[in-house]
């Protein structure tokens, strides 16, 4: 016997390939005497009066001499295309179809039409969910809108007429996901989706049936039930499953039957299905969940039943490890005692002895080093007073007007020597503060360690220290003097750079040393970095490794702390926080240097005269006025360069200087 087996849709298609696998292996039993030809429509992708057309002719072709003793059809649209769209071809020959919607179309079928509908048990289903959720919940059927999809809805209508449970029904059919998505966003865990199909978007792509699912799993909060098996596994919690296999399975067995010449009564039930690991994630309520029901994803009953042993093993085990470790421990604190016995003469000794040197060298170099601080604030105080004569005639040079003066190289010179001078009183005044405040809590830190370990040496000689306070006194001590020794060595770095820093001065020598001069960048930044003492200000420097040599390189440092101090004096005021950053490049023969910063900027008015003699705006401060203008003069006469500044208030200002680089050669 020739059968046709004529599937609606593709291979790929999970539903189809159910229905084979349930038909060919029931089917297989009687291949010496049943020969199938298999077909596939796909309509699911193509489903148009052409594409219907060109099937029609390749099919004619291929089964023109061919005489079927019988067609089996899978889902409507191989049922329709036999008995409307092609109905001459196969004439009389009986019918057998799976997978076919009840519709009104397709019942009250002549005696020629024999199969199962897909019938799908929509009340157990709701019944299912009634019991699971809570009866405050909300229940949403979501379906797509094709032919399918449309029909099932119709038909979970009428069923929910006989609802009886206490949670919300609503209805929601769409083929966007975007809608689809904000309608499930709504959800809780609580509520329950029940998902009938998802099979083509509003963009007009297909998605298979596992395909529909993770989308709508991947968008919903809530649970999600299913009508066919083929989405068990796949993310649904479960439901009374309507499967292809069974389908398949049904039509072989009439086919078998009906070319026996026998009777065969078609009679398939939905099955009872549970993914247990989809329960366990939202914590679903099983009690009364129907004793019948079909598991995936669960432990085996022979896990359940030596479960009672395998925990009595590990109890057992439980009690071995934690005797073994007991017996560990023990040695362990035996040998731990014996060691902290000959750690008590190591410990007196650093008490009496490594504390007390490392107290009195420390504080020694910390003293002398203030000492000398000392004796450059005397040196600074004849300073001053030589500042404040300096300043009296500067203003009344400037009230003659007789910026003639100003054009003396000599004068520039002397200038800056002076304003240099004012600039480092202030960073040492302000570095020195510094010092003593530091030698002075270092002090009082030393007196509380030296009375917290006298004390903790006493308890200990009493016996009155635990094994676990002896352990933690060792830390304490040892992190401690470790503390300690690192802040007092920092305190006599700063000072001792701060003595250091003391040698930075301008001279008229011809200096065409590049290295000499990034030297003297960086520690001219540096020092004028000590007047941001308190703030959180970064220093960031760059120098090109092209750059050529530079003339009167110290000239550069006074350059430079004028600068830096304007940056942190003017930019910075009332800031905690900022940056500042140096750059020397060069640009064919020109070399760049520029500082700047990112605080509060010069409004337009005040950034046309910075270059003026004497101007400022912090006058009542004790600033001259003059720093600037120092600072153009030296770039111009000593450098036969030039000076530009920007600015933008609330983002900080950049001045850059340019002047000609020098070239090296082997004769200079």
């Amino acid at each position: 016997h020739n059968v046709l087996f004529l599937q609606s849709y593709d291979p790929q298609n999970i539903w189809t390939r159910n229905i084979s696998e349930g038909f060919y292996q029931t089917i297989d039993t009687n291949r010496d005497t049943i020969r199938v030809y298999e077909e596939y429509m796909d309509t699911k992708r193509s489903e148009n009066d052409l594409d219907y057309d060109r099937f029609t002719t390749y099919f004619e072709s291929k089964y023109e001499d061919t005489e079927f003793s019988l067609i089996v059809t899978a889902d409507n649209n191989a049922f329709d295309y036999v008995r409307e769209r092609n109905p001459d071809f196969f004439g009389q020959t009986p019918v057998v179809f799976v997978g076919l919607n009840p519709t009104i179309e397709n019942t009250n079928l002549s005696s020629r039409y024999q199969g199962v509908y897909e019938r799908i048990d929509i009340e157990s289903t709701l019944k299912l969910v009634s019991s699971l959720h809570d009866a405050d919940s909300k229940i949403v059927i979501v379906t797509d809108e094709t032919v399918t999809g449309k029909a099932v809805l119709e038909n979970m209508k009428e069923s929910v007429k006989g609802f009886e449970g206490d949670q919300a029904i609503e209805f929601y059919m769409s083929s966007s996901l975007e809608s689809i998505e904000k309608k499930l966003s709504g959800l809780d865990r609580n509520d329950a989706v029940i998902l009938l199909l998802f099979n083509v978007d509003d963009r007009g792509r297909s998605y298979t049936y596992n395909e529909g699912l993770t989308e709508i799993y991947e968008r919903s909060p809530a649970p999600i039930y299913g009508m066919w098996k083929f989405y068990l596994g796949q993310g649904i919690v479960g439901g009374y499953l309507t499967d292809g296999y069974a389908h398949g399975q049904a039509a072989a067995n009439y086919a078998i039957a009906h070319l026996q010449g026998q009777p065969y009564t078609f009679h398939i039930d939905s099955q009872l299905y549970f993914d247990h690991l989809e329960l366990k994630k939202f914590n679903l309520n099983t009690k009364d969940i129907p004793k019948n029901a079909l598991y995936i994803n669960k432990p085996s009953g022979r896990l359940m039943e030596i479960m009672p042993l395998i925990v009595t093993v590990a109890i057992v085990a439980s009690l071995i490890s934690a005797i073994i470790a007991l017996w560990y421990l023990r040695q362990k604190e035996h040998i731990m005692n014996q060691s902290l016995e000959d750690e008590k003469g190591r410990l007196t000794s650093m008490l009496d002895e490594d504390l007390q040197r490392m107290v009195a060298e420390k504080t020694s170099e910390l003293s002398l080093a203030n000492a000398k601080c000392n004796i450059m604030l005397e040196e600074y105080d004849e300073l001053m007073k030589e500042k404040e004569a300096l300043q009296d005639k500067l203003q009344k040079l400037h009230q003659d007007q007789s910026t003639s003066l100003f054009e003396s190289e000599s004068l520039i010179e002397k200038m800056a020597q002076i304003d240099l001078y004012l600039r480092q009183y202030h960073i040492y005044a302000k570095g020195h503060m510094k010092a003593d405040v530091h030698e002075k809590e270092l002090m009082a830190e030393l007196g509380v360690l030296g009375e917290r370990m006298t004390k903790l040496k006493k308890m200990y000689e009493k016996g009155d220290m635990k094994r676990s306070d002896i352990e933690m006194y060792f830390k304490n001590f040892e992190s401690s003097y470790g503390k300690m020794n690192e802040r007092l060595q920092e305190g006599i770095e700063e000072t001792k750079q701060l003595i250091d820093m003391n040698q930075i001065t301008l001279d008229s020598g011809v200096n065409l040393n590049i290295k000499n001069t990034k030297n003297t960048i960086k520690q001219a930044a540096e020092l004028a970095m000590f007047e941001s003492a308190g703030q959180d200000i970064k220093l960031d420097i760059f120098i090109d490794k092209e750059v050529h040599a530079i003339r009167h390189s110290n000239y550069i440092a006074y350059i430079i702390i004028q600068l830096v101090s304007n940056c942190l004096n003017h930019g910075f005021e009332n800031r905690q926080t900022g940056r500042v950053e140096i750059s020397l490049t060069q640009e064919g023969g020109r070399i760049i240097l520029g500082v700047a910063d990112d605080g509060l900027g010069i409004n337009e008015k005040n950034i046309a005269r910075v270059f003026e003699p004497f101007f400022t705006v912090k006058r009542e401060s004790g600033y001259l006025g003059i720093g600037l203008t120092n600072v153009k003069r030296v770039t111009e006469e000593i450098y036969n360069g030039k000076i530009s500044i920007y600015s933008e208030l609330g983002k900080g200002t950049k001045v850059k200087l340019e002047f000609p680089a020098v070239e090296v050669t082997s004769n200079v």
